[in-house]
């Protein structure tokens, strides 16, 4: 018996038809994938407004000063506003919001609110019922 060398015509069709087809499916994952929106700032905001509802609750004697909420915490005084597109507790540096805009508090029956553009929607959230 003679040894057999090297592929036959049509296992090579096949395998590049196979080739082919497993490119085509990839690119169009890859495709798919980049229409969808970028959700990861969403989710950190939500954790972020979460953490600020967790913070506000512990506050006392709440102050609406422009575009910013002014409380006391721990015996001290602390401030929330947006800088570089951040909302951000001062003193220190931590982030609560990212990525926004336009910022504003607002007390409206003893509710504290906050309304925020992102990526040219607006946003309006209830963070927490002030009770004198």
């Amino acid at each position: 018996m003679r040894a057999r060398k090297g592929f036959t015509l049509i296992e090579t069709c096949l395998s590049l038809g196979l080739s082919i087809l497993i490119l085509n499916l990839v690119l169009t994952v890859f495709s798919l994938l980049g229409r969808f929106p970028d959700t990861s700032t969403l989710r950190q905001n939500f954790i972020g407004t979460i953490q600020l509802r967790q913070i506000l609750s512990l506050g006392r004697d709440f102050k609406l000063d422009g575009d910013g909420l002014c409380m006391d915490y721990q015996a001290e005084q602390t401030c929330f506003h947006e800088a570089n597109g951040m909302l951000i507790q001062s003193p220190g540096t931590q982030a609560y919001l990212i990525g926004i805009q336009d910022s504003e508090f607002t007390l409206i029956d003893k509710l504290i609110s906050l309304s925020y553009t992102l990526d040219e929607t607006e946003y309006q959230i209830t963070l927490i019922e002030v009770i004198n």
